[in-house]
């Protein structure tokens, strides 16, 4: 009986594991929205779309002090965190 449960902690460990660490930089596209339609022109001259868009905003938030420093200018503007993370994403495309 022990065994059991120690094989059943072992895979609920896992499950919750696998679940941050494949969950951690998705960002889904809003509803309704292309996820293909061209937003704007990267500095490059390439086109960006709202799925380059989206995934920048997971990788924005997988970085912690990236993330904090996204907080703070949020507050500092007055304008909402969600607002803020995409204005850095898209900032991003269009001059690095």
């Amino acid at each position: 009986m022990k065994n059991t449960y120690i094989i059943i902690g072992v895979v609920v460990a896992v499950l919750v594991v696998a679940y941050f660490v494949f969950n951690k930089n998705k960002t889904a596209v809003p509803a309704g929205v292309d996820p293909d339609a061209k937003v704007g022109t990267r500095k490059n001259g390439n086109p960006y779309t709202e799925k380059d868009i989206a995934k920048t905003i997971g990788d924005i938030k997988g970085s912690p002090d990236w993330f904090a420093a996204v907080k703070q200018k949020a507050t500092a503007q007055g304008i909402s965190l969600d607002e803020m993370l995409r204005k850095d994403a898209i900032y991003m495309f269009e001059n690095i």
